[in-house]
């Protein structure tokens, strides 16, 4: 669900939906799933956002451990398309499609 809202909040950020929020939901997810790569570029991202307080120790301690996993993400995480059976990363600037076929995903 949070790589779904990611991916919808790329270009604008819905009103009431926290980005910050979004993603600190994906990286913990992404760790707890074996997704270390996407977990990386979350809490990655996070770092260069304005946290609140409450959040910013957690945030910290995950990103020192997150690096001290494998740089990819388990085979079985990764999303198999449909149409031409390409494997696509989880984190994908085009949203939410296939990077070969442009096929929309269907969750």
């Amino acid at each position: 669900m949070a790589r779904f809202l990611l991916h919808h909040t790329l270009q604008e950020t819905p009103y009431g939906v926290s980005k910050v929020a979004v993603l600190f939901a994906l990286a913990k997810m992404s760790k707890n799933m074996g997704a270390y790569k996407l977990a990386r570029h979350a809490f990655d991202k996070l770092q260069q956002m304005v946290i609140p307080l409450r959040m910013q120790e957690d945030i910290d301690s995950n990103s020192i451990t997150i690096r001290s996993k494998p740089f990819q993400d388990k085979e079985e995480c990764l999303w198999l398309c449909t149409k031409c059976s390409t494997v696509n990363p989880l984190l994908n600037s085009m949203g939410n499609q296939c990077i070969n076929c442009q096929q929309p995903f269907v969750h």
